[in-house]
């Protein structure tokens, strides 16, 4: 920023020069060369006049197909009376009124650089001896496919719509779902952000660094949580991996490499549906959910990951009393709530306010589900689970077969629930959404398990 602030110095000397825009005639030019500026209402138009960039009254610079269609924008409306201008340093910078620099490209330190408005949407700034310094990327209209493998700064993916690494190991779809998913060759999901439910959402690369998946009402539903890394943008590599840059190349986020398989050892006998949970060490409070689906003589993830919440202490060896979810793998055979059921083929069972689970070590009940009116139980209340009394947490549950056989004190009323954000007091939880679509997936007849534990 500090250079850019130096450059504009260099500008006021060249307003003299430059004077206040391009000439009238240079508004329907396709080239900014370097010491010249774009002022409100003027802009550029590619040679065949099939794109063009207009600086907006309203400060916003905005890349159009020939109907009309917004390809990129500067994110910076709100700013009446900016200006675009191609600095002499390589730097094309977008001043408000005041002359602070509210947009930049970053790419001081190439002097005589100039950018080109293309026939294929491509808005590129080349340096001197034609080498590449920055670009919006090619245009690709709606549905029409792969647009390469970068999504740059203030660029948008729409159902239909794709990244592709280098050698095409690995796509990056935007799904008509709402889902957005990377497969790698075989089309094995290697990634999602789990937003299945919301069709017509769109993945915006924001000017601001962060990576946004908005439903069609314009709700956010996934995000990096990359603010405060402006112009950045989001690349697809051939190990799998989705990586946001800032515009010196350097990376600050991804969603790692494929693991193919499982990520971690399982024995699964003769299930067809896996439940992993996964943690980065014993102590964390937070992991990774997948479903997986036995498919041949290899494991495919259909869900996930999704973040869930594990136990306040971590996961290990459970007791009762102790805030730590159960390492290890477990049957999941049943499940409740508070609403309807979901659509699960697991038994449903709608809890009220007679609705228990057994946490009384001195009960023969013990880690059992009980149904009685408070103050007639035969157990301790007080050590019991008061099911619905746990609130919308329960609105959807699945039972984990941890300790079936209620060994006293070994800990019970373990479920995956809804989510809060907050570690637990042994449970697993995630958000409602993917929980949902979690259950209507699971199959009795497939025999499912969940496994919990570092991976």
């Amino acid at each position: 920023m500090r250079q850019v602030l130096r450059t504009a110095l260099v500008l006021l000397a060249l307003v003299a020069l430059v004077g206040p825009g391009l000439p009238a005639s240079a508004a329907t030019a396709d080239t900014l060369s370097a010491g010249q500026q774009l002022t409100a209402g003027q802009g550029l138009r590619s040679a065949s006049g099939a794109y063009s960039l207009t600086v907006q009254g309203d400060g916003n610079a905005v890349l159009y197909a020939s109907g009309g269609r917004p390809v990129w924008n500067s994110d910076t409306w709100r700013s009446p009376g900016s200006r675009l201008v191609m600095q002499t340093d390589g730097n094309l910078v977008l001043y408000n009124r005041a002359g602070a620099s509210i947009w930049h490209s970053a790419t001081w330190g190439h002097a005589g650089a100039r950018v080109v408005l293309h026939d294929d949407g491509n808005l590129v700034l080349y340096r001197s001896d034609g080498r590449v310094l920055w670009s919006t990327g090619p245009d690709v209209a709606p549905g029409s496919g792969s647009l390469g493998y970068t999504l740059g700064s203030g660029r948008v993916l729409v159902a239909g719509q794709s990244l592709r690494s280098g050698a095409a190991s690995y796509t990056l779809a935007m799904q008509s779902d709402g889902n957005l998913v990377t497969y790698a060759s075989d089309m094995r999901p290697a990634w999602n952000t789990g937003t299945w439910w919301s069709p017509g959402a769109k993945l915006v690369m924001q000017t601001d660094g962060n990576l946004v998946l908005y439903s069609a009402s314009g709700a956010p539903l996934w995000h990096s949580g990359t603010w405060g890394n402006p112009y950045a943008r989001a690349v697809l590599y051939e190990d799998g991996q989705v990586v946001l840059q800032r515009p010196d190349g350097r990376a600050f986020w991804s969603t790692g490499a494929d693991r193919a398989g499982l990520p971690m050892a399982v024995s699964t006998g003769n299930a067809r549906q896996l439940v992993t949970v996964t943690v980065p060490h014993a102590g964390a409070t937070s992991g990774r959910l997948t479903a997986w689906e036995k498919r041949g003589t290899g494991w495919v993830a259909v869900l996930g990951p999704v973040t869930a919440q594990v136990g306040a202490s971590g996961i290990g060896t459970a007791r009762e009393g102790v805030s730590r979810t159960p390492a290890g793998t477990f049957s999941l055979t049943e499940s409740f709530g508070r609403l309807a059921n979901p659509g699960t083929a697991l038994p449903y069972r709608v809890i009220d306010g007679s609705d228990w689970w057994v946490s009384d070590v001195n009960s023969s009940l013990y880690n059992q589900y009980a149904r009685c009116a408070p103050r007639t139980c035969p157990f301790n209340e007080a050590a019991g689970e008061h099911l619905y009394a746990q609130g919308w947490a329960y609105n959807h549950a699945v039972v984990i077969d941890y300790n079936r056989g209620g060994t006293r004190g070994a800990g019970s009323a373990f479920f995956l629930h809804m989510s809060n954000g907050q570690p637990t007091a042994g449970c697993v939880a995630i958000e409602g959404d993917p929980l949902a679509a979690l259950m209507r997936w699971l199959d009795p007849a497939a025999a499912p398990l969940i496994s919990i534990g570092v991976g």
